[in-house]
């Protein structure tokens, strides 16, 4: 039987964007969602797949928790350019979050999938 460790409530976040379509066109959703929990700890929406929209998501789910905390987090992602920009990683750096990055985006489910298989979870 394969030994795994328990996980708790801000332990992995996981990062991802969709696009929605709407009768006025085309926008851009950016998620982060707790992997133990399922629930979205943030979230935004923009007209651009441009960094502000993530960064913006980023800061709402920092928000819900203490530095403590933020220094045990992993937040996980694709290799998104608004996941690798300059203000995007500062932003988790100065939280004391580790950074996870698959070798190349996916889509979100086999994201949190594969989130969960890589720090050895069910």
């Amino acid at each position: 039987m394969k030994d795994t460790v328990p996980m708790r409530p801000n332990e992995i976040w996981v990062s991802d964007m969709t696009y929605v379509e709407t009768g006025e066109g085309v926008c851009y959703l950016s998620l982060i969602t707790d992997a133990y929990s399922h629930k979205i700890v943030g979230w935004a929406i923009g007209p651009t797949l441009e960094t502000i929209y993530p960064l913006q998501t980023l800061r709402m789910a920092l928000a819900t928790i203490d530095d403590e905390t933020g220094a045990r987090l992993i937040h996980h992602s694709d290799r998104g350019s608004q996941y690798c920009s300059a203000a995007y990683v500062a932003e988790l750096k100065k939280r004391n979050v580790m950074i996870s990055m698959t070798p190349k985006p996916i889509a979100g489910r086999v994201l949190l999938s594969r989130a969960r298989s890589l720090f050895g979870f069910q």
